[in-house]
């Protein structure tokens, strides 16, 4: 004897299917689901089977299959609108206040779609955008392989993660990605930031723990030049060890610019010989004076030496001893003595290509798919709109979420036809 009732087998499924298909299920199918119970020698095994075929079913592994459309283009209904939304911003399924806005017919209407926006984004959910959206744009899961040392990792890696989710949380400009006086520190990452680190609050590890994971504090940059912006985080610069792989980085990942694979025969940085007492960068300017390595090297090399006052762990080198050239010149003119001229340049003058890159990468994320030329007009709108408002990070999420692409679809004729069949 099982316990379980028909009543109570009726009523997990009735509450379940609209949950697993983020959407009321035809009265017809629960009655046929509900029927397919009765008289079931095993009751909860055969409830198992319900719940499991619906588990597998595409309507739950799939968004947008229990939609009405017809051929041509025309708006998502408000179901699968709540869907995209939800999942955009907290990478899970529509809560149920999400879901009796989509039911009632208001999720559309804009003042009540901003509403759920403000709602969503102040939701300690909404930190996905800085856990899934920034990491996977910011391929920020590299820098768990920096230290072997759990604590040090999760410091180096939580910097960001904190620092993306205080951009979005606090409605601060976009650019404010690669210059800003805030950041968040922990014990482990103060030392990365000695003149400032006296704004923390005093930290003690409690008896009988050795091995302790510490949330970061927020604290102004104040005294500590050589900080501000992701780019110059300890954690971001250990994880692109060398010049080229920091230009690589930056020039891919924050100005969008794409970067065919080296030649195979690239071959290595030639050793000083006997008798030479060139630098690394003397000795690299040789290497890339090859045309096939100059075609990409003009564009990675300016931006990755600017950093080369970062050591290997993404430490500053303030050493007057150590003569380090880190001037350079984009193909574009700009001109720079260090890394904080290159940042100056960077918000300034190369202002519109950061922000067309941030405005694609988010827009791509929310869609679930890489952008095509007919996207261009959409990114066209909204980096004019981001550039003439100076616009923070939560503009850039409604001006994505209300964009047309997110908001409508087009189906192909013969694509409606095999859905039907």
């Amino acid at each position: 004897e099982s316990g379980l009732t028909q009543q109570q087998a009726e009523k997990l499924i009735r509450s379940f299917l609209p949950r697993a298909f983020r959407r009321p299920v035809p009265e017809s199918e629960l009655v046929a689901r509900v029927d397919s119970l009765q008289d079931q020698p095993d009751l909860i095994a055969a409830l198992k089977i319900e719940l499991k075929a619906a588990l597998m079913s595409p309507r739950f592994l799939y968004r947008g299959l229990m939609m009405k459309l017809k051929p041509g283009r025309q708006p998502v209904d408000q179901f699968e609108l709540a869907e995209r939304l939800s999942y955009f911003l907290w990478g899970d399924m529509p809560d149920e206040e999400l879901i009796a806005r989509a039911s009632d017919g208001t999720l559309s209407r804009q003042e009540v779609y901003r509403e759920q926006i403000t709602r969503l984004l102040d939701s300690p959910k909404a930190r996905n955008l800085a856990e899934d959206f920034a990491a996977q744009w910011l391929t920020l899961d590299e820098i768990d392989k920096v230290s072997n040392n759990p604590p040090h990792a999760v410091a180096l890696r939580s910097q960001p993660i904190d620092f993306v989710n205080y951009l979005f949380a606090e409605d601060r400009p976009l650019l404010e990605l690669i210059d800003s006086d805030i950041a968040f520190v922990n014990p482990l990452t103060a030392r990365f930031y000695p003149d400032d680190r006296k704004q923390m609050k005093a930290y003690r590890k409690q008896k009988g723990i050795e091995i302790e994971i510490v949330p970061n504090q927020k604290i102004r940059l104040e005294k500590t030049s050589a900080r501000g912006g992701l780019i110059s985080m300890p954690g971001v610069m250990a994880m692109n060890k060398g010049p080229v792989l920091r230009g690589v980085w930056v020039v891919d990942r924050l100005l969008g610019v794409h970067l065919p694979e080296p030649p195979a025969n690239f071959g290595q940085i030639p050793k000083n010989r006997s008798g030479e007492n060139l630098s690394f960068r003397e000795r690299f300017e040789l290497h890339r004076s090859k045309p096939s390595c100059a075609l990409c090297h003009d564009k990675i090399d300016p931006i990755g030496f600017a950093m080369q006052r970062y050591d290997a762990n993404g430490a500053f080198v303030d050493d007057p001893k150590r003569k380090i050239d880190t001037t350079g010149q984009l193909p574009s003119g700009e001109k720079f003595q260090n890394y904080e001229e290159l940042k100056q340049i960077l918000v300034t003058s190369q202002r519109e290509n950061v922000i067309r890159n941030i405005v694609k990468k988010m827009l791509s994320y929310a869609l679930c798919r890489k952008l095509e030329i007919y996207d261009r007009p959409t990114v066209d709108i909204i980096v004019t709109k981001m550039i003439e408002t100076d616009g923070t990070w939560r503009d850039l999420v409604v001006l994505v979420s209300e964009s047309l692409p997110f908001q409508e679809t087009i189906v192909a004729p013969e694509l409606e036809q095999g859905r039907n069949e």
